[in-house]
């Protein structure tokens, strides 16, 4: 899917796939634009102020959409289903953590540090269009929050807003990550999951919430069904491995 580029908040240089995003960050360049040193400045810079106007001269893509010219919903021209993922102001020991964290899930597509260093940035996709973005952009937050125990920041929930790109070489990338299916909604209560699972009432709190996740995860990847039980039960294993819970 392609992305519309800008060489600051407003002027419009191109556009990208995830490939191209994910060497940009490795690289900290993009289209001749070396950006590495600039977050170099920003990650030790000591002033707020400082660091909020370099970063504004950062260049940028949509993630969610190809636009003609300005970011505006009227002149968007393709819609990606991708959703940008901002988690801010949680230090850089627990960013990097989570970053690692991320790489082990099949629905993250890309993970990296956020120009600032104490924060990062992801990319999912969902089977949605875009008259649902803001819906699948909450629901999306949601699952990342329950799943990494941290906050999503909700005010970047528009199809217009601008991902500053970032340096990271280390940064996680999965081209073939699942789409998270949310078309139809999921009726979910601990103990009892739509009729098709339950949880046994012998087990702690601690351990519902670990099982409820991985297989709120695992139902956006693909259902229970002749012909693909094996998979599902293999991802299922896989999600609530990085739930932390190991045995079932």
């Amino acid at each position: 899917m392609v992305m519309t580029t800008y060489r600051n908040f407003h002027r419009k240089i191109g556009s990208i796939d995830l490939d191209d995003l994910y060497e940009a960050t490795v690289n900290g360049e993009l289209n001749g634009i070396n950006f590495a040193s600039k977050i170099d400045e920003i990650r030790t810079s000591q002033d707020k102020e400082e660091k909020k106007k370099l970063k504004g001269t950062l260049p940028g893509t949509t993630v969610s959409g190809k636009f003609q010219n300005a970011r505006k919903l009227d002149q968007l021209e393709r819609y990606t289903g991708f959703i940008q993922i901002d988690i801010d102001d949680i230090g850089e020991e627990s960013a990097v953590n989570i970053t690692k964290k991320m790489s082990s899930n099949p629905l993250i597509f890309y993970a990296a540090l956020s120009p600032g260093g104490d924060g990062l940035k992801s990319i999912m996709k969902v089977d949605t269009g875009p008259d649902e973005h803001r819906e699948a952009f909450e629901m999306v937050s949601d699952y990342i929050d329950k799943t990494y125990d941290v906050k999503v920041d909700r005010g970047i929930s528009d199809i217009t807003r601008l991902m500053y790109l970032t340096y990271d070489p280390e940064c996680h990338y999965n081209p073939e990550a699942y789409t998270f299916e949310i078309k139809d909604k999921l009726n979910v209560t601990i103990g009892g999951i739509n009729n098709d699972f339950n949880i046994s009432d012998q087990l702690d709190n601690d351990t519902h919430q670990a099982i409820l996740q991985a297989y709120l995860a695992n139902r956006s990847i693909g259902e229970y069904k002749e012909g693909k039980r094996n998979t599902y039960v293999h991802r299922f294993a896989s999600m609530c491995n990085m739930q932390e819970y190991l045995e079932i």
